[in-house]
């Protein structure tokens, strides 16, 4: 995922979007204002932050992340839905099977996110046991493990394409930040967990108790 930094503000923190694999090929449109630098296609840092709102130079204010997942919560699901059974899915599976915990998942990245804007503790551990049981169910139902990892980068795509195609294309850096701790928390229990159940079924296949 690329990486464009242009004329930085004194002491502003910048985060790359590279928390989980991505092959997004999205490209950045024309803005109207100067940000700071530009990732996988949206613009971070131009923003001030005031009361849980993006406001764009001129005092223009803007759709925070969390309203835009919020307002495209279904359609967001959707896409990712589909790219999952077309690219990842190891067969075709019920859409119950595909969702499993990531519809929940969303829903504690959107709460983080508003607990931040509201000046509180985003508390993005909350989204651990979600991968935990994730990485489980994807087991059963037959994923690898490099699919599990492909598909958290899936989603990651899939929410930095609904900011884009909203219009504007812009994140603050908080927002960034938060994202990013809530993939990375969810997909490492995830990988830890899948990786546990694997190991364990090998051993007792290696091993299989007296009968």
């Amino acid at each position: 995922m690329g990486l464009d930094c242009r004329s930085s503000r004194s002491g502003e923190a910048l985060t790359a979007l590279s928390a989980v694999p991505s092959d997004s090929t999205a490209v950045a449109r024309p803005l109207d204002i100067h940000p700071t630098c530009q990732v996988g296609g949206v613009w971070l840092g131009g923003t001030e932050r005031r009361a849980g709102t993006n406001v764009l130079p001129g005092d223009r204010p803007m759709k925070t992340l969390a309203d835009l997942m919020e307002t495209g919560r279904e359609r967001l699901f959707q896409h990712w839905l589909e790219r999952i059974q077309r690219d990842h899915a190891p067969g075709p599976l019920s859409e119950p099977e595909l969702a499993d915990h990531i519809p929940e998942f969303l829903k504690e990245v959107v709460a983080a996110l508003h607990r931040e804007e509201a000046g509180e503790a985003p508390k993005t551990h909350r989204v651990g046991p979600l991968g935990w049981e994730h990485g489980e169910q994807r087991f059963r139902t037959g994923f690898d493990l490099a699919a599990v990892v492909r598909e958290y980068g899936t989603l990651h795509d899939c929410i930095l394409d609904l900011v884009e195609d909203a219009g504007h294309g812009l994140l603050h850096v908080e927002e960034v930040r938060i994202l990013e701790q809530c993939f990375n928390r969810a997909l490492a229990e995830a990988v830890e967990h899948f990786m546990r159940i694997r190991d364990r079924e090998r051993e007792q296949g290696a091993h299989p108790p007296p009968g």
